[in-house]
């Protein structure tokens, strides 16, 4: 899904932090979409040996010290925020904190929300050491023996209450219309903008190159033509 946002809402500059109970920036703004999508391939769950669970608290400072200095350096780009996770707050800290502090730094976005009432088992990678014989995690904090499987649950009360604090919608992932309906918005929200000088720019470039090209077919047929 990451993926397919920034494939669609190419031209961007694109920023990616990740948290479990700490936060972490992996890239600052940068135009690169491709980067981007090399540096989520690379994100990996932390090892059952030291993970403590997630924190939804702990993004709200890097978030603004990203949201802020693009603030600074540029105020007159649209801002779309995408937060993605299923809610859970699995740490110590189980309340959830205001985001209302981050709605003046963004225009738009999403709240992404994965998974289900019910819950899912988790896929292990190779270096966790709570995991059945089929590769998925065990809940390590139960005090039965054997250790019964961690099962995700999505949480949307705290989901919505993050899209409420940006002002900005939360969508639960179950088809992928419900995300490209919202891209799409901000598409047509983004062609109906007023352009600026830049744009205009390439948009008269585009018009010549199309006026080009036809030439040359002119002059490819005429001269085949002539050939024959």
């Amino acid at each position: 899904d990451c993926e397919h946002i920034i494939k669609e809402l190419s031209g961007s500059s694109y920023a990616l932090i990740t948290f479990n109970n700490t936060s972490n920036i992996v890239m600052p703004f940068i135009s690169d979409g491709n980067m981007i999508i090399d540096a989520i391939g690379s994100i990996k769950p932390k090892n059952s040996l030291y993970a403590k669970g997630s924190n939804l608290n702990v993004p709200i400072e890097d978030m603004e010290f990203i949201l802020n200095n693009e603030e600074d350096e540029n105020n007159k780009n649209e801002k779309i925020l995408f937060f993605i996770s299923d809610g859970e707050i699995t740490s110590e800290d189980s309340s959830l904190q205001p985001y209302q502090k981050l709605k003046k730094y963004i225009n738009t976005g999403a709240v992404l929300g994965y998974g289900s009432t019910n819950g899912g088992k988790m896929k292990a990678d190779d270096s966790y050491y709570f995991k059945d014989s089929n590769g998925y995690m065990l809940d390590k904090t139960s005090s039965s023996y054997p250790k019964p499987l961690a099962i995700s649950k999505i949480n949307e009360v705290n989901l919505k209450k993050i899209g409420s604090d940006l002002g900005i919608d939360y969508v639960h992932m179950t088809e992928k219309n419900s995300l490209d309906r919202k891209l799409k918005e901000f598409r047509t929200k983004a062609t109906n903008s007023e352009p600026t000088e830049e744009e205009n720019y390439r948009d008269i470039y585009y018009i010549f190159a199309i006026m080009l090209l036809g030439v040359l077919g002119y002059e490819f047929v005429y001269i085949r033509r002539r050939v024959i």
